[in-house]
């Protein structure tokens, strides 16, 4: 099983308990960079989770050989609300197993935000985190913004829920790659209360 590794990040924060994580670290790989020619995005569909239960889910359950997706973005659940934590499919330059078609799968770099987006819309930490790691990779892989989809524009499907912003995020997304954008800022998931011993 390939371990999971998360992005270096700098201890504290700016504001309001928030931490950053710079997105030139967050979108290194160990391998050699493949040729990406779309972003796909998702949405997990569960309440909560994280890349580390997705890749058991996936790999128990399912049978892959690993998790499916190269990005995850907490929602605060598992993970913190908006930190977006690299696979090891991406720092492995390794296709994923998302888009339920071949080509997307190949040359298709999935992103899946934790959440159900058909009772809820994503946190605006999460938008900000998208918003930024998905302008981080149009830019460094010379993807069009058009080829930024969405699992439902693929195949019959959903994901990424009919709560899902479109439009804000396009226009977004279209802002930000007008501008430089190094940092993104993430809540870190809140500690489960401990028992008191009796």
């Amino acid at each position: 099983m390939l371990g999971l590794l998360v992005a270096k990040l700098p201890e504290g924060g700016p504001f309001g308990g928030l931490r950053s994580q710079r997105l030139s670290t967050v979108i290194e790989t160990r391998a050699e960079a493949r040729k990406w020619r779309f972003i796909v995005i998702h949405h997990s569909a569960t309440v909560q989770g994280s890349a580390s239960k997705f890749e058991i889910f996936h790999m128990l359950y399912r049978g892959w050989a690993h998790i499916g997706y190269h990005f995850v973005i907490g929602n605060g659940t598992d993970t913190g609300d908006g930190r977006i934590e690299p696979t090891p499919v991406w720092v492995n330059q390794i296709p994923g197993i998302h888009a339920r078609n071949r080509t997307y799968n190949e040359w298709g770099i999935a992103v899946c935000l934790v959440g159900n987006f058909d009772q809820t819309r994503p946190t605006e930490l999460q938008m900000k985190a998208l918003v930024g790691l998905a302008a981080a990779l149009t830019k460094k892989f010379h993807i069009p913004p058009s080829d930024v989809t969405y699992h439902n524009h693929i195949v019959e499907t959903d994901c990424p829920g009919k709560l899902f912003p479109y439009a804000e995020f396009q226009a977004r997304l279209e802002k930000a790659l007008s501008q430089p954008l190094e940092v993104v800022y993430y809540k870190p998931a809140a500690k489960p209360a401990q028992e008191k011993p009796r």
